[in-house]
């Protein structure tokens, strides 16, 4: 027993030369079916010890690990079997497989220091670049190891590696590189979160939908003839993270305030804290919106603007996600048929989620403006719950409509913003996409130019006082010489 682990302890040492690049042969180290089956043991041993280690002070034991460790050594096995019967043509499958069981080890304690030292201090880029030199130092030590057992760099040495990448680093990679003996344990605030989602009554919360939706949209105010009316409907898709809630709230209070849709607007949301007496963020619920929305407005003049907000798939699929309950996700063809069957004309649509431009061609026409925060096949960014905002709707919302009432403007400041951004934190691009259909334009333009004399008419009012006499804004029901917003002032006694 004692020839075997200084053997083992042979090997090891080996390995840390092959990890080194240090040169180096086959009489090195000590071949045997004993001293491969003690590698296999030792790298178990080594994930287990470093992965709790790592996953301190609650780490979660995952026993399905040992599933994965048993298939990377298969897979292993295999490789190091096609390796020695067809390229290299000599009986080294066990020879080759402990020299790369030696360096593993290695690897594997590398990167659990990497994990546990580095990896929470760094922005995304670095991590990236970590790993880009972490993945090439393992390729290099496996062609290394390859080219220490065929003695010599020929042909055969790059035609195996390719081989071994194809039959176990790729499919171990696929199947089992996600799978780990240890897993952070749940903090208590996190568990208390889901305790509380697992306590709801799940029906209950389902068929109130009709008569929380109903009580909302009772409160919408029908349109005002000669008057372009906004109506605003936003929607908070993703319940768990508290940022899509945040965003959706201040997009309502914000068209509100500087666009005119107080009495206009409702929001659609999941999340804990607004379920008992707010309608969800449901397929069914934006769709009965909508037709309403369609019945109340004034469809030739009347403009609905649509904010919705939550994460989204590769496969353009606005998530709405409220556990447990079963809901569907939107997609941009399910989309455009809500909003055509509703008959409204006029729309404005802003969607800040991971590949949202895959709705702007199934949605786009001349009567639509549309503003997505990425490009069909990118990811935005911000959806993280300490926000306060996805980086789309901090740059449109935040720091664009507050004080520009132009939407295409807006749309095209919010984008240079993010891009920006994007660029200082070193993140792949996520390209927001604008689309203004030809005819929805000089609709805008009129309501931009319509908001800035009511905003400067209000200015007026406040600034022009006089003894005995006061000022205000015109209300809705007085006759002024505007198509879009009352915007002058009346003296009064």
């Amino acid at each position: 027993m004692s020839n075997a682990f200084e053997n083992l302890i042979t090997n090891l040492r080996g390995g840390i030369g092959l990890c080194r690049l240090k040169k180096s042969g086959p009489e090195n180290f000590r071949f045997s079916p004993e001293q491969m089956i003690l590698l296999i043991f030792s790298s178990i041993a080594v994930s287990i010890i470093s992965g709790y280690w790592v996953n301190l002070p609650d780490p979660s034991f995952n026993i399905y690990a040992f599933t994965a460790e048993g298939f990377s050594v298969a897979m292993l096995l295999l490789s190091t079997h096609i390796i020695a019967r067809f390229i290299l043509h000599r009986p080294i499958t066990i020879d080759l497989s402990i020299l790369l069981l030696s360096t593993g080890l290695i690897f594997t304690l590398a990167w659990r220091v990497i994990e546990f030292a580095v990896i929470d201090h760094i922005d995304t880029s670095t991590y990236w670049w970590i790993w880009g030199g972490y993945l090439l130092w393992l390729f290099v030590v496996i062609f290394w190891c390859i080219r220490t057992i065929h003695g010599s760099l020929s042909f055969k040495v790059p035609l195996s590696f390719f081989a071994m990448l194809f039959t176990w680093i790729v499919p171990v990679w696929y199947l089992a590189a996600s799978t780990s003996f240890w897993y952070p344990g749940e903090t208590e605030t996190l568990d208390d979160a889901y305790k509380a989602y697992r306590e709801l009554d799940a029906e209950r919360m389902l068929f109130s939908q009709p008569e929380l939706l109903d009580q909302d949209l009772s409160t919408l105010q029908p349109e005002r003839p000669g008057v372009v009316d906004v109506y605003f409907v936003g929607i908070g898709g993703y319940a768990l993270q508290d940022v899509f809630l945040k965003e959706t709230r201040f997009a309502k209070n914000l068209f509100d305030q500087r666009f005119g849709t107080e009495g206009r607007s409702i929001n659609l949301i999941n999340h804990l804290s607004t379920y008992s007496d707010s309608p969800l963020a449901t397929s069914t619920n934006l769709e009965k919106t909508l037709q309403y929305i369609g019945s109340v407005m004034n469809k030739d003049e009347d403009v609905l603007v649509l904010y919705m907000t939550s994460h989204g798939s590769s496969n353009h699929e606005f998530t709405m996600s409220f556990w447990p309950l079963p809901l569907n996700d939107i997609t941009p063809a399910m989309l455009r048929t809500y909003l055509d069957d509703s008959g409204i004309k006029w729309r404005v649509v802003m969607i800040s989620s991971c590949y949202s431009g895959g709705f702007v061609e199934p949605l786009k026409n001349d009567y639509t403006a549309i503003a997505t925060a990425a490009a069909p096949d990118r990811k935005s960014f911000g959806c993280s719950n300490e926000n306060d905002f996805t980086y789309f709707g901090e740059a449109l919302l935040k720091h664009q409509l507050q004080s520009e009432y132009s939407l295409p403007v807006a749309f095209s400041q919010a984008t240079a913003e993010i891009a920006e951004r994007e660029t200082r934190e070193n993140l792949t691009a996520s390209k927001p996409q604008v689309d203004i259909g030809a005819s929805i334009a000089p609709l805008l333009d009129k309501l931009s130019t319509g908001l800035q004399v009511h905003e400067q008419a209000s200015l007026n009012c406040g600034n022009n006082t006089g003894a005995g006499q006061t000022y205000r804004v015109a209300g809705e029901n007085d006759t002024v010489a505007s198509d879009t917003y009352n915007s002058r002032c009346h003296m009064e006694e």
